[in-house]
């Protein structure tokens, strides 16, 4: 409910999609059926809620409520995030990366929107290192230890291009790509591919 706040969700629309998550995660006994599973029938094609944990973040996409400007966020340059810039199936241990992790995953898991904001001016002008981060850690108090220097086992690697015109300024026209890895020793394994033009 958290994330879905600090995304810009309004609170009514923000508790219908986490019930609806909810209810898509929540195992129902066999023959019966889930308080969305109606709405998701009537779908062209239809389906039905697995009602099991998600395997791919892309699956909150069939989530009542989760519209692909939600889902995928609703600017080019990365400003507006979505879901997928904040969630993974394959996270664990509920610490952040305090050098990647989007402001709105932060403002999440309690820390201030202006706390939140800090972070990411400091970490724009150069790498947060372990002393920087212990001191970030201090000052926030009990949430500062949900911060966390590098990744664990997850992350996102981005770059962003945009071309020059012939008269040397940028264009407008930005391509991105992005890969989500993990680390298998003794490689890392791409677990998803982005490509947004």
């Amino acid at each position: 409910m958290r994330l879905l706040l600090a995304l810009g969700v309004p609170e009514d629309r923000a508790g219908e999609i986490v019930a609806a998550i909810l209810d898509w995660r929540s195992p129902v006994p066999l023959g019966q059926q889930g308080p969305f599973d109606g709405f998701y029938l009537a779908q062209s094609p239809s389906f039905l809620a697995r009602h099991t944990s998600f395997q791919e973040s892309e699956e909150l996409l069939l989530i009542r409520g989760i519209t692909p400007d939600l889902y995928y966020g609703t600017s080019l340059d990365g400003s507006r995030a979505g879901l997928r810039d904040c969630v993974s199936p394959y996270s664990g241990g509920g610490s952040l990366d305090v050098n990647t992790a989007r402001a709105e995953t932060m403002i999440a898991v309690g820390i201030s929107p202006p706390d939140a904001a800090a972070i990411v001016r400091t970490r724009s002008e150069h790498v947060i290192g372990q002393r920087e981060l212990a001191s970030i850690q201090t000052s926030l108090g009990p949430v500062g230890q949900r911060l966390w220097f590098g990744g664990r086992t997850m992350y996102t690697l981005r770059a962003t291009a945009r071309m020059r015109g012939p008269d040397g300024k940028l264009s407008d026209l930005r391509r991105t790509v992005a890969a989500l890895v993990t680390k298998r020793l003794p490689d890392f394994v791409v677990v998803r591919w982005y490509d947004r033009g």
